[in-house]
C-alpha cells in the first residue's frame, strides 16, 4: 500500500466531515503499512480511519494538529475480538450458523451470532428448532442461492448470496460521501467549551443505541475522548458477553425498553447531547427514533446513524460479514478462487 493511497482515503474521511484539509494547520507522521494483510487496501482505511478521528478530537482544543498514529495499534484496534480473553481464554465470537455454506449453484453467507437468528435460518430453511449445522448445510445444498437467502430473509434471518464484484455499482458508490451530514432544524447545538487535550468531549453525553460492532466501536472511541456515554438494551434480547466487554469500555449501560417505559426515555433524551442509532431505519422508526422525531422534541440533539446497506435499504438487517459476501469483498479476499474468503478485521463496521 502507497502512502498516496492512504493520504487520499484520509482526505475523503476529512471530506465527508467538512473539513477541509486546508483548514488546519495538521502534520501526520507517515506510520508505514498499518499489518491487516489483505488483498483490499484495509490496512490504509484504517489507519485514515483513525487518524480522521484523531484529528478531529484534537481540533477541538486547538488550531495546530499533530497527530501520529502507530500502525501496530492500529491494527489491534481493529482486530480488537481477536485479542480479547475473558478470565483468560479467547472467547468463541461465531456461531456455528454464522459462515459460508455451498448452495446447488455457488455459495450463502448466514449470521446465526444471536439465538432468534439462528432460530429465523432454521424455519426459513423450514427445518426443527432443534437442527444442527449439519442440517443446515444439507438443506442449504438443495438449494439455489437466491431461493436460500429469499426463504431465509422471508423469516427475519441474515443470509445474502456470495456475490462477485461489480465495479460499476462500486464506481457509483464511491461518487458517494462515506459520511452524509445534515441539517435537520435550524437550532444549533448546545455550545460547549473544550480545554482539557486529554479529553476533548468532557461533558458530553451521549445515548449510545447501537449493537455488535459499528456503532459500539463509535461511542466506545467518544467514550476514550471523555463523553459520559450511556448504552441502552432492550431488556429481552442480551447482548453477547465478549461484545459487549470487547466494546463497552468507558461506557454506563443499562437495561431500557423504550416503548415500555416512555417517560424514562423522554428523561434521558433531555438530558443527552448525542444519540447514536445503529438498529434498522425501519425498526427505529417505529418507536419514533427517526432525527425527525427526535428533533422535534430536542432541537440541539446531535444525531450519529449507522447502516449496513445504507438509506436506500431501511428495512435490511446486516452485518459486516454479509456485506462483505454481497459486495464482491468475500470473492477477491478467496485463497485459492474456490471458497469465498474474508478481510482479517471486520473493516467495514
Amino acid at each position: 500500500m502507497t502512502g498516496s493511497v492512504r493520504d487520499s482515503t484520509l482526505r475523503r474521511f476529512r471530506d465527508a466531515l467538512g473539513d477541509s484539509p486546508h483548514s488546519l494547520d495538521v502534520t501526520h507522521a507517515d506510520p508505514g503499512a498499518v499489518p491487516l494483510s489483505a488483498r483490499l487496501a484495509l490496512g490504509d482505511m484504517a489507519w485514515a480511519s483513525v487518524t480522521a478521528a484523531a484529528i478531529a478530537a484534537a481540533r477541538l482544543t486547538s488550531d495546530v494538529v499533530q497527530v501520529q498514529t502507530d500502525p501496530v495499534r492500529v491494527a489491534v484496534a481493529f482486530q480488537s475480538d481477536r485479542h480479547l480473553r475473558i478470565n483468560g481464554a479467547t472467547p468463541d465470537v461465531w456461531s456455528p450458523f454464522s459462515g459460508f455454506w455451498r448452495t446447488a449453484d455457488g455459495w450463502v453467507r448466514t449470521h446465526g451470532n444471536y439465538p432468534h437468528h439462528a432460530a429465523a435460518l432454521r424455519r426459513g430453511l423450514d427445518l426443527p428448532a432443534d437442527a444442527a449445522p449439519e442440517d443446515v448445510a444439507r438443506r442449504l445444498r438443495a438449494l439455489t442461492s437466491v431461493d436460500a437467502t429469499t426463504a431465509v430473509t422471508a423469516e427475519d434471518g441474515l443470509c445474502v448470496s456470495v456475490s462477485p464484484e461489480n465495479p460499476e455499482a462500486d464506481a457509483a458508490l464511491c461518487e458517494r460521501p462515506a459520511i452524509t451530514v445534515t441539517r435537520v432544524t435550524d437550532a444549533s447545538p448546545a455550545v460547549r467549551r473544550f480545554e482539557d487535550p486529554g479529553a476533548p468531549l468532557r461533558g458530553i453525553r451521549v445515548l449510545d443505541l447501537t449493537r455488535v460492532i459499528a456503532g459500539p466501536v463509535a461511542t466506545r472511541t467518544v467514550a476514550l475522548l471523555g463523553a459520559e456515554v450511556l448504552r441502552i438494551d432492550p431488556p429481552r434480547i442480551p447482548e453477547p458477553e465478549w461484545q459487549h466487554l470487547d466494546t463497552g469500555h468507558g461506557k454506563r449501560s443499562a437495561l431500557l425498553a423504550i416503548a415500555a417505559d416512555a417517560i424514562r426515555w423522554r428523561e434521558l433524551l433531555h438530558s443527552a447531547d448525542v444519540v447514536v442509532l445503529g438498529y434498522r431505519t425501519e425498526g427505529l422508526a417505529r418507536l419514533g427514533l427517526t432525527p425527525e422525531a427526535l428533533h422535534s422534541q430536542h432541537p440541539r440533539l446531535v444525531i450519529a446513524r449507522l447502516t449496513a446497506w445504507g438509506s436506500d435499504a431501511p428495512a435490511r438487517r446486516g452485518f459486516d460479514s454479509l456485506v462483505q459476501a454481497a459486495s464482491g469483498i468475500s470473492w477477491i479476499e478467496s485463497v485459492d478462487g474456490e471458497r469465498p474468503g474474508a478481510l482479517p478485521a471486520q473493516g467495514l463496521d
